[in-house]
């Protein structure tokens, strides 16, 4: 925790699967700040939405807002944004800007949660003129089977196409890649 006078800057930093759920953060101060007013929660410069015990979830008009939810309990020191469905674009800076019926410096509260999204890499893509695709593999929920998602689309033919062990290690991934194309060289 950063503390500059009597602001508190909360940096918590999460990871994230592709295709998994995950929970950031917010840290309440209700009780002596005469309770809560609102939580916002923005990723980037979009704003998520703004919750208030009096008027709800008021959602904004994007992807993250349509996938999310919050963790909310009165009597509690903590706030969670739910993301469910977690994609390679939900990767970023998250804030979560707390404000309550006191008015006063001890009050603000401004979180950030940096969200890191990792996947394991299925195989890898090499393309005319260098073009690289890594494809990723996640499960479905129920084990209804698995699908890929592409971090990178191109148009042009493939040359080659490395098939990666199951591991989530980048050390191993970077080690086929080397192996391949110390092979083909």
């Amino acid at each position: 925790m950063f503390v500059s006078g009597s602001e508190a800057w909360l940096k918590t930093v999460k990871l994230a699967e592709l295709g998994t759920e995950i929970l950031l953060p917010c840290v309440l101060k209700s009780p002596q700040c005469d309770g809560l007013h609102s939580i916002k929660w923005y990723h980037g410069s979009t704003r998520i939405f703004i919750f208030s015990e009096d008027a709800g979830v008021i959602r904004g008009n994007n992807d993250i807002a349509a996938r999310a939810d919050i963790e909310y309990s009165s009597n509690s020191s903590r706030s969670y944004l739910k993301l469910s469905e977690i994609q390679l674009n939900n990767e970023g800076l998250y804030k979560c800007e707390a404000t309550y019926m006191a008015v006063n410096r001890e009050c603000n509260n401004v979180q950030h949660v940096l969200l890191n999204v990792t996947g394991a890499i299925h195989y890898i893509m090499q393309h005319y003129r260098s073009k690289i695709k890594f494809v990723y593999q996640t499960g479905y929920e129920g084990g209804r089977g698995e699908r890929e998602r592409e971090r990178a689309q191109y148009q042009n033919f493939v040359f080659s196409k490395i098939r990666i062990r199951n591991t989530s290690s980048n050390f191993d991934v970077l080690y086929e890649v080397y192996k391949h194309f110390s092979d083909i060289l």
